[in-house]
């Protein structure tokens, strides 16, 4: 018989060779009059039965959030609700021995990951942590590229969750990463392949959401134009109000892309597009519905307010460096490089800024290798409050991707625009910066002379961008007013 050794007041039982039924049934009976006299004890002497000890709850508020009625059942409206389930995480929750740690324990979270300023779901007032019993809440599918290690994506989800503030609304995020989305934003998630799952909300939900991203365009590729016309497809099949906000819309080059966008807009119940192209976009595929041009979703992710001065190597300034798969990979990297390169010898520090930690790595990888093997960097970030907090210390960002651009300037830090697709042209006229460089053809030299004109007017730069910045915060906020406008229970609750 295997003997049984306590552990931290639980259970081990050493391993059982034997290859007899009995025997076995024997071990396991064992335990259950073991773990019983234990409990038995415990009551005996007054001790809670759950101190020092981790129970189960259905609650859908992470530890240390709010937790009413424990104990107690779902109620019908819970159920109704889609309490069960998908409604709800399951999730183990600390008992009143451990309620010093319902911070999460010395800045760290319950996976033991640390928090960073802006990513604790209970500080960002999330939508889905302040539910109370009796609340008519509002409930949202939002769909778009989220949890797939593109930082500018999940900004914004992030804007959509700040500019929902406190109202009624339990939202529900399609992900690649379910796990990393509910980490670092506290949105509980669905796979997004998982079109069973996807139904499964749908049928629970109010409506399906597009919060923002250029998602109607076949030059990523037509697969996933496809992909989010068969979402849109799916919500008017059960009956579900379809948003779309601050889409940009385009390029769309091939005919089957043109048919398949097309139609999904018209299925559309109500659209904002992020710039005046994607309107014109729009309209050339022949959609004349209604349609407001807001701004970036993004641009209400703000980063706290900080007293870290700018990043200094003594009288170097540090600038980002923010580029993204294009054209020839190795030429494109020689221009990065090679510009790395001149910044250093000209007192700057150049930092190379990941954005996508799926596709940016090899690029970063080349470039680095090119400036000497090793260069500073800021990688694996999962919150866009993270780099947030990074960009703001920065003397500016030399960004190809769009919403390195977007949260660079939305920290107040002047973005000098690469650009390889019409919509960082459409975002550097909005915010008045000089001209873009286009991608192809680009050189050290290029970069070099169009830094210093941009170093040389960068005071000037600043200001521009300080003044229209709270023009597109304002235009990025109208989307939330558009949507609590579709919502007859949103509505005076603002």
């Amino acid at each position: 018989m295997a003997p049984l050794d306590s552990v931290r007041g639980g259970f081990r039982c050493a391993a059982v060779r034997s290859h007899s039924y009995r025997q076995r049934r024997a071990v396991l009976c064992r335990i259950v009059r073991t773990l019983a006299a234990q409990h038995d004890g415990r009551l005996a002497s007054g001790t809670p039965e759950n101190e020092g000890t981790l129970r189960r709850s259905s609650s859908p508020h992470p530890i240390g959030g709010p937790s009413p009625e424990r104990g107690k059942g779902l109620s019908p409206s819970d159920c109704a609700s889609g309490g069960t389930r998908s409604g709800q995480r399951r999730q183990y929750v600390l008992s009143p021995t451990h309620s010093h740690r319902s911070d999460g324990g010395a800045g760290r979270d319950r996976r033991g990951h640390r928090r960073y300023p802006g990513t604790d779901p209970l500080a960002r007032g999330s939508p889905i942590l302040q539910r109370t019993e009796g609340t008519e809440f509002v409930r949202i599918v939002v769909a778009g590229y989220y949890g797939c290690g593109n930082v500018g994506d999940d900004a914004l989800l992030a804007g959509l969750q700040v500019g929902l503030g406190n109202l009624p609304v339990k939202l529900t995020a399609l992900s690649g990463n379910p796990d990393e989305t509910f980490r670092y934003l506290g949105i509980t998630s669905v796979p997004r392949r998982d079109f069973a799952r996807v139904k499964q909300e749908l049928e629970g939900a109010d409506a399906l959401v597009f919060a923002g991203g250029g998602l109607l365009q076949d030059v990523t590729s037509l697969f996933s134009l496809q992909y989010y016309a068969k979402l849109i497809s799916l919500a008017k099949k059960l009956d579900k109000k379809v948003v779309m906000l601050a889409q940009g819309i385009g390029p769309v080059n091939s005919f089957f892309g043109k048919r398949t966008a097309a139609a999904a807009l018209r299925q559309v119940d109500v659209i904002t597009v992020r710039d005046p192209q994607s309107l014109q976009t729009m309209r050339s595929l022949g959609v004349n519905r209604p349609a407001e041009v807001t701004a970036d979703l993004a641009w209400l992710a703000m980063p706290e307010e900080s007293p870290e001065a700018q990043f200094e190597l003594g009288s170097m300034k540090t600038v980002g460096i923010a580029p993204r798969p294009w054209g020839k990979p190795k030429d494109l990297a020689a221009a990065f490089g090679g510009f790395a390169q001149l910044l250093f010898k000209n007192s700057y520090v150049p930092m190379l800024v990941e954005m996508d930690r799926t596709l940016d790595t090899a690029i970063l990888d080349q470039i680095a290798k090119l400036h000497g093997g090793r260069a500073p960097d800021i990688r694996n970030i999962h919150a866009p409050a993270q780099m947030l907090a990074r960009l703001k210390r920065m003397h500016c960002v030399v960004a190809m991707r769009l919403h390195a651009g977007i949260l660079a300037a939305s920290a107040g830090v002047p973005p000098m625009m690469i650009s390889y697709d019409p919509k960082v042209t459409a975002f550097a006229n909005l915010l008045g910066l000089p001209n873009p460089l286009p991608a192809d053809g680009l050189t050290p030299e290029k970069l070099w002379d169009a830094f210093q004109r941009f170093e040389r007017d960068r005071e000037a730069i600043k200001a521009t961008i300080l003044d229209r910045r709270e023009a597109q915060i304002k235009a990025a906020k109208r989307n939330i007013d558009i949507l609590i406008e579709s919502f007859p229970a949103l509505a005076g609750k603002n």
